[in-house]
């Protein structure tokens, strides 16, 4: 039995109108990776966008909703529910972000909008000079622990470098910031420009690391969708791309004393801080979304999963 899970696709796949699917299995511990095929058709590579349908998480919660954002980055009002997290030599800005701020982020060149047919997307940009390692929006909620989070957005690759965090949660001090070595719980990785990576960690030390899919078309849209839940006694990450069951898991991540958790998104290269990378990285971002609901456990116990 293998030990990840790739998803394998064939040269000629972005030019053919059939569905081809390639899919393996592993149960290892108690992380559950089940087969799921990205079907990928003609249209997709070239730039349709998919669509996000949050009911397709296997678990999306039934608890009341405490918080939803969307953004369509039509205008720098949709950036107000984010704050600036950006690291280079030439800008450099953590923390909460008023108009200004923003505005002064957006003519620095690392986060930009980028005018697409009759929408606009989000465009974050890194240079491969040393120094250039972080660009990033965050979202901070006030909303603690014992919640049902859900997180989508579509994303497609200009160029990048071999290893690029797009998306992470982080659980901010406590043991984490310790114990953890500042390790975010959950982030998912670029891998040579089109492979998809998970990390998921907690204090104890890193509970996987595992490649789950290959884009067949990385410079065109592929929608992300992200669930979990921050319960210690029953934690759950389940991540869907294209709509297809890749990952889940009920493993342990951060730390059980956190109090609150925020999300990011964006180009975050750690060897870039003190080495200089080998191509600068180019990523763009539409239909960013949060829903976050009262956890309430299932009577049964267990998630449920739609096989």
């Amino acid at each position: 039995m293998p030990s990840d899970l790739t998803l394998h696709t064939q040269q000629h796949l972005c030019s053919t109108d059939t569905p081809i699917s390639v899919e393996n299995i592993n149960l290892q511990g108690n992380i559950l990776e089940v087969p799921r095929d990205i079907t990928l058709i003609q249209n997709i590579c070239f730039g349709s966008s998919p669509h996000v349908n949050m009911s397709s998480l296997s678990r999306h919660g039934t608890g009341r909703t405490l918080e939803r954002i969307q953004s369509s980055f039509s205008s720098q009002y949709h950036l107000r529910q984010f704050d600036i997290s950006i690291d280079t030599p030439n800008y450099s800005h953590h923390g909460s972000s008023n108009k200004t701020i923003r505005q002064n982020a957006l003519q620095s060149g690392f986060i930009s909008q980028e005018h697409e047919k009759n929408n606009t997307v989000i465009k974050f940009h890194l240079p491969a000079q040393t120094g250039n390692f972080r660009t990033e929006l965050a979202h901070h909620n006030k909303l603690g622990m014992h919640v049902d989070s859900s997180y989508s957005f579509k994303m497609k690759v200009g160029q990048a470098a071999n290893d690029v965090i797009f998306f992470q949660v982080r659980e901010p001090g406590g043991l984490m910031k310790t114990m953890g070595k500042d390790r975010p719980p959950i982030s998912l990785h670029l891998i040579e420009g089109k492979k998809i990576k998970i990390v998921v960690n907690s204090i104890y030390g890193q509970q996987t690391n595992k490649m789950i899919a290959t884009l067949a078309c990385p410079d065109a849209w592929n929608q992300f969708q992200i669930k979990i839940t921050w319960d210690k006694r029953k934690p759950f990450i389940e991540l869907l791309i294209n709509g297809k069951n890749m990952f889940s898991t009920s493993c342990v991540f951060g730390s059980p004393t956190s109090e609150k958790h925020y999300s990011k998104f964006g180009v975050y290269i750690p060897n870039q801080k003190k080495v200089e990378g080998i191509k600068s990285t180019s990523i763009y971002f539409d239909n960013v979304r949060e829903v976050h609901r009262k956890y309430i456990p299932s009577q049964t116990g267990k998630h449920r999963h739609h096989y």
